[in-house]
């Protein structure tokens, strides 16, 4: 499926660019629209998505500015068959957003830390006709899961 952990990190910073695009925007528009992350997502993390944006809807707040990938690291590709799975260790600035409620007041945590390392989980989807030969399908990550990392920071 890749052909080396360099083109497997490689994929998965693609893919969590993408997914970047997506949670900015969303969070941009108050919450609205989370089936956006359907292009970039698990159905299974999905879920936790949406539930996310319904929150934020609920609260009248959003995001003002993007958050940005600052620098990945590859924890390790698993092979279970025919799938892959690619988990990643990253470092996420989130300095440059604030939030803002309905009334245009500035509601961002005041000691929140400007970078925030996350642990991330990719699932690998074949994309192509099936019919085709191997070398002619490609192969996208999906983001899985995302969890903040909470030990001594690696960022």
């Amino acid at each position: 499926m890749f052909a080396s952990d360099e083109e497997a990190l490689a994929a998965a910073e693609d893919a969590y660019r993408a997914y970047l695009e997506v949670a900015n925007a969303v969070a941009q528009d108050g919450g609205l629209n989370p089936e956006r992350y359907k292009a970039v997502t698990t159905h299974e993390w999905l879920q936790q998505e949406v539930e996310s944006a319904e929150a934020l809807q609920a609260s009248g707040d959003r995001q003002v500015g993007e958050l940005s990938l600052t620098s990945m690291t590859l924890q390790q590709v698993d092979y279970v068959g025919a799938d892959a799975s690619v988990s990643a260790y990253l470092c996420l600035d989130i300095s440059g957003t604030t939030f803002i409620d309905a009334a245009g007041n500035d509601v961002t945590p005041p000691n929140r830390e400007p970078i925030a390392g996350l642990e991330v989980v990719f699932r690998a989807e074949k994309t192509g006709l099936m019919d085709r030969p191997a070398a002619s399908r490609s192969v996208r990550l999906l983001v899985e899961g995302s969890d903040l990392w909470t030990g001594q920071s690696f960022c």
